[in-house]
């Protein structure tokens, strides 16, 4: 397939899930905060290590989960996402909370923040390492704007249980979002563990896009797996492919990740939450 590759960073398909409303969120329709019991069990991970610290920074904060929670259990709060979409339905969420006086949301790179050296007393990392294609950068960066002595306290999936529980399952299928029609990918790599993840956009009007509409008629947004691979795909079918890898985690990799970005691993525990495990960390900026 000779269709041109295009390298993107995953906050680029969150991005897009936030806009079609199909990002999990932590806020009601009637504008309180709702969580899941494994939610819950995270948040109070988060508040028991870093309550009372000023100022704390959520690197990656989506659509606010854990920040909504710990805003108001904390002097001030920080969050900060590279997706506009997800920025921007935080910032709402903020005002409708009444946080607007103890938290702000930024727009900005995870790797190139805009704040001084040593500005934050605490930081949250909430998943956001297992969506990262240099997470090095990101520890780095992280060290760079907390304090001495600063805590981070982070829950990162452990790819290692993954790999075991989703090993042999297929991960192919065709997603419709609002019109767009795309194959998708997804391979689970080792040495280091990573995940990539390819969009084989459909172009509309083909063969393929209209049959596969048919199935699924006046239905905005659907998804169905299947065993076609890309080499099955007509060229003239795809309109462009969009590529991201992340980097992924185990235990082990994680302490070491936290030691080479100048960090030192208070504590770590592992918690089965969501049908996974995830891995609690929480480390001191040495």
């Amino acid at each position: 397939m000779n269709t041109p590759e295009v390298r993107v960073n995953s906050w680029y398909f969150y991005d897009q899930a936030a806009r079609q409303g199909t990002y999990g969120e932590v806020v009601s329709a009637d504008g309180r905060i709702s969580l899941s019991e494994g939610e819950q069990i995270m948040a109070d991970f988060f508040i028991k290590h870093l309550q009372g610290r000023k100022p704390v920074i959520d690197i990656g904060c989506g659509l606010g989960f854990p920040s909504l929670v710990l805003a108001s259990c904390v002097q001030r709060l920080v969050a900060v996402d590279a997706a506009p979409a997800m920025a921007a339905r935080l910032n709402r969420h903020v005002h409708q909370l009444g946080h607007h006086g103890r938290m702000s949301v930024v727009l900005a790179d995870a790797v190139a923040l805009p704040f001084c050296n040593a500005s934050f007393d605490g930081a949250v990392i909430s998943g956001t390492l297992g969506s990262l294609t240099q997470p090095a950068l990101y520890l780095q960066e992280m060290h760079r704007v907390l304090q001495p002595q600063g805590i981070v306290a982070c829950a990162a999936q452990n790819f290692a249980y993954k790999l075991q529980v989703d090993r042999g399952k297929p991960f192919r299928w065709f997603r419709m979002e609002q019109g767009r029609l795309s194959l998708q990918v997804v391979e689970y790599l080792e040495d280091p563990y990573r995940i990539r993840d390819w969009r084989y956009e459909i172009r509309q009007g083909s063969f393929l896009y209209r049959s596969m509409a048919e199935q699924h008629p006046g239905e905005p947004s659907w998804q169905v797996v299947v065993e076609q691979d890309p080499q099955d795909l007509c060229p003239d079918d795809v309109t462009q492919v969009l590529y991201d890898e992340a980097i992924m985690f185990d235990p082990v990799t994680l302490g070491e990740a936290f030691a080479a970005a100048g960090f030192h691993v208070l504590h770590q525990e592992l918690h089965f939450i969501f049908g996974n495990c995830l891995i609690f960390v929480v480390a001191q900026r040495n």
